[in-house]
This record gives C-alpha cells, structure tokens and sequence, in this order.
C-alpha cells in the first residue's frame, strides 16, 4: 500500500490523497465514500490527540489531575486537562486557518522538537533504561491482546497516508521520487515500534526504569 501511495504522489501530488486517487480510476460514489471513510479516521485521531496531549502534561505537571468534573468508562475528566485540550484544538484550527505558510512553518518547528525530544529520550532510555520495559503491556487474554492492539493502527495509518497531503503544498523543487522514500521510512519507523513491543525480551538483567 505504501508503494501505491508513493506511485500516485507522483502521477497526482493532491492534497486530497485518497479521494482523489479513487476519483481517477473509480465511479465518483467510491471516492465519496472514501472520503468519509477519510474523514471518520481524522474525527478518530483527532480528540484522542487533544486527550493525549492533557495525559502528557499531568505527568509533567500533576497539578493538572485535579478538579474532576466526570467520569467516561470509568476514567474522571479533570477540568485542567480539558480545558488545556480545548485550547490546543483551538489553536491548531486557528494556525490552519492562517493559512499553509503559517502552518508549515509551524510544522516545521514542532517537528524538530519531536525529533530533538526523542532523540534525547533514546539516549536516557539507553543509559538508564532496563530490557524488561519492553515486555507488552497487554496482559489480557491473546484475542484482547490483538485487539487492544489494533486499536491504535488508525493513528499509524494516519502517519504514512499524510505524507501525499502535502504533496501539492510542497515546493517546486521537492523532488517527487522522495515521497516514496518518506512514506517507506513512515512505514518502517512504525514496523520497529510494533516490533520493540511485541518481542518478548529477557527479564534477567537488572536495571532501573526510565
């Protein structure tokens, strides 16, 4: 699926991706039907974003676990967090609807502090990690496991899938054939993940958790 992705990148650098992938080879019910499909994923990924970012936080801040207004599944919703999601939602909106020179430069910056903050999560995870932290933390019966499992592959897929999106706010000089090499290393990072967490690793060293 990649490779396909990568192909029509560069025959139809569209930011509509899929939808308009299909809209070239299909009837146009199949593209419409794809683009919802599209649109279900990013309504998918989007709040648990906004609820992941108030989880992130509290560990940095703890004070943020406080006020609880209710509970969902069980699990309290601290007014802090929410409002913190609330804000970052509503920045991002206001960041795309600036405009695509705006957003990329903001894109950019956030990238490269990704980057800077695993890389430097990696090399304290080397120094002070233990092998045991990479045991799977599903402890569920194998069915469960795979599903808890699978629960998250809309998130991976919304990585490799979003690099056609920005084919067509590129610059000129971009060189298409490197789409294919962005989408295959997408793909490969979230192999490696997948792998590093379902590969039973050996407990008998000592070590300290990161």
């Amino acid at each position: 699926m990649g490779t396909f992705y990568g192909q029509w990148v560069k025959r139809l650098p569209d930011a509509a991706s899929e939808a308009a992938y299909t809209a070239e080879v299909f009837p146009p019910i199949v593209s419409y039907f794809t683009g919802w499909m599209m649109l279900l994923a990013y309504f998918i990924v989007c709040p648990w974003e906004a609820v992941a970012a108030g989880k992130i936080a509290a560990y940095i801040l703890p004070t943020l676990n406080s006020l609880p207004l209710y509970k969902v599944a069980g699990q309290p919703v601290f007014l802090p967090r929410l409002i913190l999601g609330i804000a970052l939602t509503l920045f991002l909106a206001t960041v795309n609807y600036r405009g695509i020179r705006v957003s990329a430069n903001f894109q950019k910056i956030m990238t490269s502090t990704v980057l800077l903050i695993f890389v430097l999560l990696a090399v304290i995870s080397g120094v002070r990690g233990a092998p045991a932290n990479f045991l799977p933390i599903f402890h569920a019966t194998p069915f469960v496991s795979i599903l808890l499992t699978l629960q998250i592959v809309p998130y991976f897929m919304t990585g490799f899938e979003s690099v056609p999106k920005y084919a067509e706010e590129a610059r000129p000089e971009f060189r298409r054939k490197s789409y294919l090499m962005a989408i295959g290393l997408a793909l490969g990072v979230g192999a490696l993940f997948m792998l590093f967490r379902l590969r039973p690793w050996p407990t008998s060293r000592p070590g300290r958790a990161c």
